[in-house]
């Protein structure tokens, strides 16, 4: 977000050490300062009284606020005054310097049901850039993955965070699976946790495939497969794969990869499960048992994976590295 700190800030009594820290959060890496009008004597007062280092420092976080609003506008932006009456309803929401500070203090939050699947899972993703901006930001605490337990406490943990602050649901977002049996047909759940985020302006990202195991490239799989802890372990690893090989697009993005088939069993024997009918008998067999609920967790752990820059499931990138994208873009 972009701090415009109005030249009231300056006058009798400035809040130095707020100021600076909202300066120091732009040398960090997250967030821009603009001041409103530089010529204002009260301005040029406070900034001849700041030492030389710190003067330097102000100053140069000014011009990397403009650099960097140049080339990739902020998504918020906050007037900083220090006036009798806040608004966190107006446009642009008005805070006092401290609350200013209190809010750029603040982690940008990304609740998913796992955190470190899902961290790495998106990581994955992440063209080399953005991995790196992401955990130089995660390592200055400027950005944090919530682990919610599971889609059904999702909302719950948003809320309770969004009760701290009103401005809050600007400082967070949501990524998590679609539980999809098949094509644009998300979980009730699901549903529940985009329905929730809309009413309060959150930023919401719902997978379309059905969970994160369905974005696993193949050889991947293929190379945690031959990992397996002994023969019997391979042998069914790789009897999977060859079944999931098998499988269409469509029907590869919607399996249940960790529990297989079997989760599906009601709807399948009913002729509900239009998707999964028709496979191949032997397939179907192998199948009806899933990878087991590690594989996603195993493989997106890997630093080799998270490096690979994956290409041989161009829509799967496109999806996910988009949502990374949208992301970068609201945490600044």
């Amino acid at each position: 977000m972009i701090f415009e700190i109005k030249n009231s800030c300056f006058d009798a009594n400035p809040k130095t050490q707020r100021l600076l820290e909202l300066a120091d959060f732009v040398v960090r890496g997250r967030h821009r300062i603009y001041v409103e009008n530089e010529e204002d004597i009260e301005y040029a007062n406070w900034l001849e009284t700041l030492p030389p280092d710190l003067a330097d420092g102000w100053q140069l976080a000014l011009d990397v606020s403009m650099e960097s609003e140049a080339l990739e506008p902020a998504k918020l932006k906050i007037s900083v005054c220090e006036q009798a009456t806040i608004g966190v309803d107006s446009i642009p929401p008005s805070l006092t310097v401290e609350d200013a500070t209190r809010l750029g203090r603040e982690p940008y939050r990304i609740f998913v049901e796992n955190s470190d699947a899902d961290r790495n899972f998106l990581l994955t993703f992440s063209n080399f850039q953005q991995k790196r901006k992401l955990e130089e930001l995660e390592r200055e605490n400027l950005l944090r993955f919530e682990h919610c337990g599971g889609i059904g406490d999702l909302s719950n943990k948003v809320q309770s965070h969004l009760a701290k602050n009103p401005l809050f649901f600007e400082v967070c977002a949501t990524v998590y699976d679609s539980d999809a049996k098949k094509p644009n047909a998300p979980s009730t759940q699901a549903k529940a946790v985009e329905t929730f985020c809309t009413e309060r302006s959150i930023a919401s990202f719902m997978l379309k495939r059905r969970a994160i195991e369905n974005y696993l490239m193949l050889s991947w799989i293929r190379s945690w497969a031959t990992k397996r802890p002994n023969r019997k372990a391979r042998k069914q690893a790789f009897g999977r794969l060859d079944s999931l090989c098998k499988l269409n697009m469509q029907q590869r993005s919607h399996l249940h990869m960790k529990k297989g088939l079997a989760a599906d069993a009601n709807e399948i024997q009913g002729g509900a499960h239009e998707l999964f009918q028709g496979i191949d008998v032997g397939a179907l067999e192998q199948l009806q048992t899933g990878f087991g609920n590690d594989i996603g967790s195993d493989i997106y752990s890997e630093t080799w994976v998270q490096n690979s820059q994956p290409s041989e499931d161009q829509d799967a990138w496109d999806e996910v590295n988009g949502v990374v994208s949208e992301v970068m873009v609201l945490c600044r």
